[in-house]
């Protein structure tokens, strides 16, 4: 795991938010959006609300997953994990 500082939580109900590279046919998604700062931008993610996600045998049921546009220059990482999941799989 690489330590990004994902801080990310929608502003509603708090929940941490998973970001994604991959494509994913989002035509039948239903989105929420969830506003975000970082360095020189800001701007809307869309985000699914899955019933839950299994990282390392751990279930995370309270969180969203953000689709990006961009690809991730993280050695090779397609997803970046919430701050807050990194101290519950350590």
């Amino acid at each position: 795991m690489i330590d990004t500082g994902n801080q990310l939580v929608d502003p509603y109900k708090k929940r941490s938010v998973i970001l994604v590279d991959l494509d994913i046919d989002i035509s039948k998604k239903k989105f929420i959006y969830v506003p975000f700062k970082a360095l020189n931008t800001n701007g809307i993610i869309p985000c699914i609300c899955p019933e839950r996600v299994i990282v390392k045998d751990k279930i995370f049921s309270n969180c969203l997953i953000g689709l990006s546009k961009d690809k991730f220059t993280l050695d090779g990482a397609s997803c970046i994990l919430p701050n807050q999941f990194k101290e519950e799989l350590l």
